[in-house]
């Protein structure tokens, strides 16, 4: 893994360890946060700045609104200076961007495409980690400022069976790194037994971090200590039943009344 690959691969590590505001919640929650949302959407398209107004609704519907400004810059920052498809738009941009707006158009970009990001690569992970398939056609979906989705096709031309990707080609739709990460061999991603955070595992890593390790490990020696006690007890129990049978018995010999 390149040092760019794993500098991705931590970024999408950290948008699938953040929380999306809708998870436990009932069917009735969900319809009723939905409208909500969708309520303050048309108003913030009313607003005297929508830009702005809308970027906010879409923050609190993926649950970035929760984190540190500090912590959503910087993963503002890191998609913008990673992501291929931020580079394929300036590198394609027509009037070119020039480097007085760069810095201006790179957050806007990152505060539009950031929250839609992470929503797609937290649902991702929670498929991919408690075995369920993943639709890619869902995956991949459409949105504002994209081209259609890619889609891979397979073609028999003179016998010799053929791959052709359609649509937008991996570098100019957004999630294009994300899936390119994810094939890597190994799988790059781990999630903590403790915390269910997702991080990028080196070699055998099973906790995403110390604190989790020692806690870890705590959790499965009093697991293992509490299944040792119970074996114990039982296997007590046990003996504990035969003498008391085997005292019976030989009471009842005694008695002459010898038990079957």
């Amino acid at each position: 893994m390149s040092e760019r690959e794993r500098a991705l691969a931590r970024l999408f590590a950290r948008l699938g360890s953040i929380p999306l505001p809708t998870e436990g919640m009932t069917a009735a929650e969900l319809a009723a946060f939905h409208r909500d949302i969708n309520r303050e959407r048309v108003h913030a398209a009313k607003h005297a700045h929508p830009d702005h107004a809308l970027v906010v609704v879409e923050r609190r519907a993926s649950g970035l609104e929760r984190l540190a400004e500090r912590d959503r810059a910087k993963l503002e920052r890191d998609l913008v200076r990673l992501s291929s498809f931020a580079q394929h738009l300036v590198k394609s941009a027509d009037p070119p961007i020039s480097p007085a707006d760069l810095r201006r158009w790179s957050r806007m970009l990152a505060e539009d495409q950031l929250p839609w990001i992470h929503e797609r690569v937290r649902r991702c992970f929670i498929d991919l980690f408690s075995g369920s398939p993943v639709d890619l056609r869902r995956l991949l979906e459409p949105r504002r400022s994209t081209r259609e989705q890619p889609t891979t096709r397979l073609w028999l031309i003179d016998g010799e069976l053929k791959e052709m990707l359609e649509g937008a080609a991996p570098h100019e739709h957004p999630l294009g790194d994300f899936l390119s990460i994810l094939r890597l061999r190994p799988f790059p991603f781990g999630r903590c037994p403790v915390c269910s955070n997702v991080y990028v595992r080196v070699r055998r890593q099973r906790y995403c971090s110390l604190q989790c390790t020692s806690r870890g490990v705590e959790a499965a020696r009093k697991g293992k200590r509490r299944e040792y006690m119970r074996e114990l007890m039982r296997k007590r129990r046990e003996r504990d039943r035969l003498l008391k049978l085997k005292s019976l018995r030989a009471a009842r010999s005694q008695r002459g009344s010898p038990i079957a």
